[in-house]
């Protein structure tokens, strides 16, 4: 095991675990007053859509943070992404991101009146000129090559206020995905990403993550729609008051 700061690098599990992507273990979250998580284990495995369920105020937000580095845990409690281990107590945004997770949220982030291009540059950097101004041609290839990787229908130069909503839910998956190196690594996190979706959009949406997820990338999926769940989910794990319920199959 190599130590880098708060972060413990580890070697590969063996056997049937080798598949998980990320082992939550003894998780808690105390406030003044409210203990918003309560001993929660929890793993995702590698291509897998996982979904996480629950009312208002069962933890799911919670969970969500401190994964994402916002909250810090309480102490105790580890987070394994990959082969990096973190203290749930001193996990941080940058320690998050470095170990390859990503979020995106209902609300997407992303700005209608700019274009394809210029709404992924915004998610990692704009090509510059030997003159330091945007490299307006290097911007639209790597735009282009994004664009295939991730398997989206759109043009570069497009505004996206012209596209559908489920196609700009794609840019933001892909503007947040695109520093990593392959779909083996990380976890991306999708919160309530249909909520607005009508529903032809939300099937064109759902199709395009079950391919993600079939080509390795391990996704927690947060919804309350019971329906997208059982179609889209392999395995769904529910929490009630800050403590996991339980995990299941979805086909149960």
């Amino acid at each position: 095991m190599i130590e880098v700061g708060n972060v413990h690098t580890l070697s590969p599990p063996n056997g049937s675990a080798s598949r998980s992507r990320v082992q939550i273990t003894q998780l808690s979250k105390t406030f003044p007053g409210t203990r918003a998580l309560n001993g929660v284990n929890l793993d995702i495995r590698a291509g897998e859509i996982h979904a996480l369920i629950g009312g208002n105020g069962s933890g799911k937000s919670t969970l969500i943070k401190v994964l994402c580095g916002i909250y810090q845990g309480d102490p105790g409690g580890t987070l394994r992404i990959g082969n990096s281990e973190t203290k749930a107590d001193e996990t941080t945004p940058a320690i998050a991101r470095q170990n390859g997770v990503r979020v995106v949220h209902q609300d997407l982030g992303v700005f209608l009146d700019m274009s394809v291009a210029e709404n992924l540059a915004l998610g990692s950097h704009y090509e510059r000129t030997w003159f330091q101004g945007i490299d307006w041609q290097s911007l639209k290839k790597r735009s282009e090559t994004l664009l295939r990787r991730f398997e989206i229908n759109a043009a570069p130069e497009t505004e996206l206020r012209s596209l559908g909503p489920a196609v700009r839910t794609q840019i933001a998956i892909a503007r947040a995905l695109q520093s990593q190196a392959d779909s083996s690594s990380g976890l991306l996190i999708l919160d309530e990403p249909t909520a607005s979706l009508p529903a032809q959009e939300v099937e064109m949406l759902l199709a395009q993550l079950k391919r993600y997820a079939a080509k390795g990338q391990a996704i927690l999926y947060v919804s309350h729609r019971l329906d997208e769940i059982l179609a889209i989910a392999d395995r769904v794990s529910a929490l009630r008051d800050g403590e996991l319920v339980g995990t299941y199959d979805a086909s149960e």
